[in-house]
């Protein structure tokens, strides 16, 4: 049992730094280790240095990318839309006069 365990952490580790290395670079950014470290769940330190970790490695990035993301959506879905818009009126006006 004891070598079952010891093999599963070895696994469980080698896998967890893998996806590490490979997100690293994409991320860009560490995972913010030291306030997993020593964890007091009801402490006042706890919770403030989890926020401002949080709000550095995850929360700026990720609002920096969505507006940027939306940015370009909302720029593109315009134009298609508006074509859209104009091939469906015009098929519908081409069944009109062929209807009638």
């Amino acid at each position: 049992m004891l070598l079952a365990t010891s093999n599963e952490q070895i696994r469980t580790q080698g896998l967890r730094g893998a996806l590490e290395r490979c997100l690293r670079p994409a991320v860009g950014f560490d995972h913010p280790r030291d306030v997993l470290k020593d964890p007091h769940l009801f402490s006042r330190d706890y919770y403030r240095r989890l926020f401002v970790q949080s709000w550095n490695s995850i929360v700026w990035p990720f609002a920096i990318g969505g507006t940027v993301l939306s940015v370009v959506c909302s720029l593109l879905a315009y134009p298609l839309t508006l074509r859209a818009l104009r091939a469906y009126r015009a098929v519908k006006d081409h069944r009109k006069r062929i209807d009638l």
